[in-house]
């Protein structure tokens, strides 16, 4: 026999009818005063009409009852019948049905779900977890930021069809990439549970997220099975993408009492998911093609850097591709090289993740770092998934180059609590950057006898000294690598301990002006300084302090 404690239902898939009268007969047995009633829904479970009610009253044994209905509206092609009860007790089963039959209504042809609104494109979840990453993650092809999880059964019951559905704990979220627009109207259909108190709330934005609009909100109350609902809403004329977003209300963060399966978004497709870029520029995916040992990032933007990558932080994996961001610890910063303008107008447009209070912060220079510029910084409160940002910048008419730098505020030293992906940086070329910045003289200038020296350790003494063509004496070393990272252009550097000093040959003046042009890599509170001397060095001059 089947048993109803207080608030239980069971309700059917949708049938195909057979005939246009519905009947059910079934036996009962009440064990204390209440009732089971009987519904039947002909449109997948958005709408019930009442089909019958047993008595109310305990019964001294097992009742048959046989009830019949003309369905309607006429023409109806499925139909699904729903049994609940009016009993308070939630310890006991005092409700009790056996022998149950369903005819005028066939099980040879049930629909799995109501049919999705007639669209030219749609696009669908049924979170099956293909694509998903370790733990449980919603489809990437879709939702590039996702806080929510996947599981296999919730509130006791099975997903509404295949083996998963889409599980939400207290203040989770997901939000689909921008999708094309392909009708004036978005629908969006799904399934839910509730499992206690609690709501999920759908909104929609056609600006890339910078606003929301409400679009429907689920019950508040715990539901005793799954729940169909489709909403649509006119979308602005001359919207030209879409992106949804799902939260929930609930205020568990330890337990998940909201499940959603069988989602479909029509109105919207997925071919041109990503945000668009101009051709040109240059670009960070992360990848790390062309990194150096440790998970470097790519070597040809950014000569110097400490930032690293990673495959997953804050349990989310990477926005796209096979696995990598960039990460940031507290004090780490990533400075690219100066980059060819090729437009008055800087754009960067970047994809961030922050696990924790934090910030990451952009900055320009078009004097080669000398000078910065603020650019643009993301909020300070932890994201529940991957964020998009976009900001321009016009730099002065007359720049040739301009290098980007990306730093954080935050203070852990420990752990990544700072993530980026995709970047792109517009208005810019990559094919014309100089390993020196160009000035009037010295090396790549014009005028004067030039002097290089590229730490290669060309001619150098045993011990990894300096070129002794250029210097007379030194004891400062050559090295491969310094704070985790290769030289700046070659395979080696000039490497500085405590107390270490380097001096040239004395050599011929060939200009009123001399300049020096380096690169400088500290790796802990210290500076280096440049001295000059015109008396063989019986006397010394100050020149720079780095």
């Amino acid at each position: 026999m089947s048993t109803f404690y207080g608030g239980q239902l069971a309700e059917t898939k949708d049938f195909a009818v057979t005939s246009a009268i519905l009947q059910l007969s079934f036996w009962y047995l009440l064990c204390e005063s209440a009732s089971v009633t009987f519904n039947y829904s002909t449109d997948g479970g958005q709408s019930w009409t009442y089909l019958h009610r047993t008595g109310t009253s305990e019964t001294t044994g097992w009742k048959y009852a046989s009830v019949s209905a003309t369905l309607l509206p006429v023409g109806s092609a499925a139909v699904r019948i729903r049994i609940f009860t009016d009993y308070n007790s939630l310890s006991s089963s005092n409700l009790n049905i056996d022998d149950l039959g369903i005819n005028g209504a066939s099980l040879t042809a049930p629909f799995a779900s109501p049919p999705p609104p007639a669209t030219s494109t749609s696009v669908t979840e049924g979170f099956e977890c293909s694509g998903c990453a370790a733990g449980g993650q919603w489809d990437s092809g879709l939702w590039p930021y996702i806080t929510a999880g996947v599981a296999i059964s919730k509130c006791s019951l099975a997903a509404h069809s295949g083996t998963g559905m889409g599980s939400f704990k207290g203040g989770q979220l997901a939000e689909t990439r921008d999708l094309t627009v392909t009708s004036g109207t978005l629908t969006v259909s799904f399934w839910y549970l509730l499992c206690d108190s609690a709501s999920v709330t759908f909104n929609y934005s056609t600006d890339s997220g910078k606003s929301w609009t409400y679009l429907v909100r689920t019950g508040t109350s715990g539901t005793t099975g799954w729940k169909y609902s489709s909403t649509s809403a006119v979308l602005p004329a001359g919207s030209g993408a879409v992106r949804i977003r799902i939260y929930t209300d609930y205020n568990s963060l330890s337990s998940s009492a909201l499940a959603l399966d069988d989602l479909t978004i029509s109105g919207a497709n997925l071919t041109a998911s990503t945000p668009s870029v101009t051709s040109g520029g240059a670009s960070e995916s992360f990848e790390c093609n062309g990194c150096a040992a440790g998970a470097q990032w790519t070597s040809a933007l950014w000569p110097y850097f400490t930032a690293g990558v990673s495959t997953a932080e804050c349990d989310l994996k990477a926005h796209s591709g096979a696995g990598g961001m960039g990460t940031f610890y507290g004090g780490d910063l990533a400075e690219s090289r100066d980059l060819t303008v090729t437009s008055t107008t800087l754009t960067v447009n970047v994809w961030y993740l922050l696990c924790d209070s934090a910030s990451v912060t952009f900055n320009y220079s078009t004097d080669s770092g000398k000078s910065w510029t603020y650019l643009y910084r993301t909020g300070t409160a932890g994201t529940t998934g991957w964020k998009y940002a976009t900001v321009s910048a016009t730099l002065p008419a007359d720049s040739v180059t301009v290098r980007i730098k990306i730093y954080t505020d935050s203070n852990s030293l420990s752990s990544s609590h700072l993530n980026i992906d995709d970047l792109w940086i517009g208005g810019v070329n990559l094919t014309v950057p100089s390993t020196t910045p160009a000035s009037s003289g010295g090396t790549g200038g014009s005028g004067g006898l030039q002097v290089a020296e590229g730490f290669e350790c060309s001619g150098c003494a045993s011990g990894a000294q300096w070129s002794s063509q250029t210097w007379a004496l030194g004891t400062a070393g050559v090295a491969t690598s310094g704070c985790d990272l290769p030289a700046h252009s070659g395979s080696g550097m000039g490497s500085f301990k405590g107390g270490q000093v380097q001096e040239t040959k004395d050599m011929v003046i060939g200009s009123g002006t001399v300049s020096v042009s380096f690169w400088y890599l500290l790796c802990e509170s210290a500076s280096v300084t440049l001295n000059y001397s015109t008396n063989g060095g019986q006397s010394w001059r100050y020149a720079r302090r780095t």
